[in-house]
């Protein structure tokens, strides 16, 4: 069974008060690999939050408004990079400060929103169909992944602590 759209709206703005919780963490947690070679925490938030800047700038602000959504599918691999220096550009801070609002105007916006409007098609400028339904389906997922990831790092780092 398919979640209601507020459901998928609650999971989603559950972002906001984990990284909350993880700005309690100090640098050493945030500066740490989640595996060797792979992203930091800090790249993980970082990564997320360009997601939603980018997503709240290119297409969540415009809904209802009548205005095209200048909405382009980008390439994952460049965007990504993007992210990661990103995250070397910014402390913790910002990062924290910056993911939490992005996340937050996402919410504030799409819960203006009725839940007939979730399924109203958009088109982007690549001519791909867009609903704010298939959007949360497609990110809350996404945002889940990470943060097993980032939990079972914490849980690495406690197991080395005690």
């Amino acid at each position: 069974m398919k979640p209601s759209p507020i459901q998928l709206l609650k999971q989603f703005a559950e972002f906001i008060p984990y990284v909350e919780a993880l700005a309690r963490y100090g640098n050493e947690l945030w500066d740490r690999p989640l595996q060797e070679g792979k992203w930091t925490v800090q790249q993980i938030i970082a990564h997320i939050l360009l997601w939603d800047q980018y997503f709240y700038e290119q297409a969540i602000r415009h809904l209802g408004t009548g205005a095209s959504l200048p909405l382009r599918h980008l390439d994952f691999d460049e965007f990504n990079k993007q992210a990661v220096i990103f995250s070397h550009q910014h402390g913790k801070e910002d990062i924290v400060r910056l993911a939490m609002e992005y996340r937050q105007r996402i919410v504030d916006r799409i819960g203006q929103l009725t839940e007939e409007d979730y399924h109203v098609p958009y088109v982007d400028r690549d001519g791909n169909g867009f609903t704010v339904y298939e959007y949360l389906i497609g990110f809350v997922p996404h945002d889940n992944h990470h943060m097993q990831q980032i939990e079972q790092c914490l849980e690495a780092a406690r197991r080395c602590t005690v």
